[in-house]
């Protein structure tokens, strides 16, 4: 019998990514963007194994981990897919979690753990970095978009849908850049729009600066994945 996983996460080049990971591991895979439509999905099929990132649009991965949890009287492992830790109380609604970038092995490894595969790992197809690599313009090119989100929810003073933008841009720069300044630059960013309930005119100008430097990471990310394709 083939193992079928739910992935769920709002940006569709992670999507395509882990997709690819789990097809190699022999997993069929639906994938779905909203907590909405993953209910759905949920209750009109039968699956393995959920895989949802925490911070999605309208309501969160752990809403759909309650529903997935209540109606599978807890026998279908959830996995978070999340950058951000997973909170404490709903710490014992999942069985695992794998952080972007998405490492190959490691989801491998807790296949097997859940007893959802006995793949070995010699056997193994090419790395995840290699996918990573196949998707690097996409993955830049939505990263620039939610950088420019970012920035105009920012100005606007919108701290709840700044922080969901940022949340999306940290998931990118995670997967393409992980070591770089950047990261560095959304852990402050994240820090200012959690003191400040209002954004003044000289925090916004530092964060529109850290910003641009994030974009200009990501610039070069992009030139230096050209030079070597």
């Amino acid at each position: 019998m083939s193992i079928r996983a739910l992935i769920v996460d709002d940006n569709p080049i992670n999507n395509l990514i882990l997709e690819d990971i789990l097809s190699d591991l022999g997993i069929d895979v639906v994938v779905e963007s909203s907590v909405v439509s993953a209910i759905s999905t949920f209750n009109n099929s039968s699956f393995n194994i959920v895989i949802t990132d925490i911070v999605l649009p309208s309501e969160s991965g752990y809403d759909l981990a309650m529903h997935v949890q209540s109606n599978s009287n807890g026998k279908i492992p959830i996995i978070s897919s999340s950058i951000e830790p997973i909170e404490n109380r709903y710490e014992e609604l999942f069985s695992g979690s794998i952080t972007k970038p998405f490492e190959r092995e490691r989801i491998a490894q807790l296949l097997m753990e859940l007893q959802l595969s006995s793949q070995e790992f010699e056997n193994l197809p090419p790395t995840a970095t290699q996918i990573i690599n196949e998707y690097a313009p996409e993955l830049i090119s939505i990263a620039k978009q939610d950088a420019s989100k970012l920035k105009a929810l920012v100005r606007s003073n919108d701290i709840n849908m700044s922080k969901r933008a940022l949340h999306q841009l940290k998931g990118a720069i995670s997967t393409i850049a992980p070591d770089s300044y950047a990261i560095h630059h959304i852990e402050k960013i994240d820090q200012l729009l959690t003191e400040n309930s209002i954004i003044q005119s000289s925090v916004i100008r530092d964060i529109e600066r850290m910003i641009d430097e994030i974009t200009d990471t990501l610039s070069s990310a992009l030139a230096t994945e050209k030079q070597d394709s």
